[in-house]
């Protein structure tokens, strides 16, 4: 019998700052200004993606209201090629799909909801192989095929992120950021906090963001412990709450919109970023401007601003190519950044 890990990153929440530190004013100001080609052509995209990958000149995500799961735009043709997986709980459907992750050997995987299974995907016949099925449903999950890792992010009461080895739990990390400690609220804590995590191809570190905060992290699993390697978290204090209904957060007109989406390399990790008040949402500002690139030491080698607002992301194996969705004109396009960047 093979032996699985599962990592369940922990989540929940919704938090965010309202100032921001001296030291994010800066790197913004010096952000570098980088311009897009737009690679899809005029209704190609009917549904903007909600999660993608790249791999092998492929762009694979996830759509919302189309009537297959799944679609593969090919960068090179420029176009959408083939879609597939049927919408349902049968054999080889899928009902919500809330993560995709490459494996260094090319292999795909996508994880529903709602099934709580882990699936790797083939793209040339669209078929779908169980790898494996989570006792407690996430938002996102990650397998990863040498150790068998699974990462998955969810609600629950007892820490920030669970490590299972065959089935059993043989770690919780239970650590929050530092701007929380003084409050040990153990439901103000699970509210506060809405993770969105990716995991390297290599299998061996995971990057998480805070959803409406200026936090961000990065992890490794050692020795069958979850260990965090770096942590910035550039907001001053967090906005007060405000419940509502059953002790539900309501985020307030003044918070920030923050980290908004985040890819990662075996080198770098790629982070979008809004520095805009919900107050001031629109479609240019309620998604990701800037783009934050640190090396998994959590050293941040460049910031750049791009010339749209952008949702969803993915980099190219080598790093040096964004792609990224946005609505521009009314229509879903995809873009593609050169980043141009000689990494140390």
């Amino acid at each position: 019998m093979k032996r699985k890990i599962i990592i369940i990153l922990l989540t929940t929440m919704l938090f965010s700052c309202q100032n921001k530190s001296s030291e994010l004013i800066d790197k913004l100001a010096t952000a570098e200004q980088i311009k897009a080609e737009i690679i899809s052509k005029k209704n190609d995209i009917l549904s903007e993606p909600l999660r993608m990958v790249y791999s092998d000149s492929l762009l694979i995500y996830s759509t919302e209201n189309n009537e297959k799961m799944i679609e593969c735009f090919n960068i090179d043709k420029k176009k959408v090629i083939t879609d597939f997986i049927d919408r349902g709980n049968g054999p080889n459907e899928l009902m919500m799909i809330g993560s995709f992750n490459i494996s260094d050997k090319s292999n795909i995987y996508v994880y529903d909801i709602i099934k709580k299974s882990v699936y790797e995907l083939k793209v040339d016949s669209g078929i779908l192989r169980e790898q494996i099925t989570l006792k407690e449903s996430g938002y996102q999950a990650f397998f990863v095929e040498d150790n068998e890792f699974c990462i998955s992010n969810g609600i629950f009461p007892d820490g920030r992120f669970k490590l299972y080895k065959d089935g059993k739990l043989i770690d919780t990390y239970k650590k929050f950021p530092t701007i929380l400690k003084q409050n040990n609220d153990t439901i103000f804590l699970n509210m506060a906090y809405q993770n969105f995590s990716s995991i390297s191809p290599d299998g061996n570190k995971f990057a998480n963001i805070v959803f409406n905060s200026e936090i961000i992290e990065g992890y490794s699993i050692i020795k069958g412990k979850i260990q965090n390697n770096w942590l910035h978290e550039w907001s001053m204090e967090p906005v007060s709450r405000k419940t509502i209904g059953d002790g539900d957060m309501a985020i307030q007109s003044e918070n920030s919109f923050g980290f908004k989406n985040l890819a990662v390399s075996d080198k770098y990790v790629y982070a979008t970023y809004s520095e805009k008040s919900i107050k001031e949402t629109s479609p240019m500002t309620a998604n990701g401007k800037y783009l934050f690139v640190f090396d998994w030491s959590g050293n941040l080698k460049k910031t750049f601003l791009l010339d749209y607002s952008v949702r969803t992301i993915a980099v190219s194996q080598d790093g040096q190519y964004l792609f990224a969705t946005a609505i521009i004109e009314n229509d879903v396009k995809i873009l593609r950044y050169k980043l141009n960047i000689t990494y140390n």
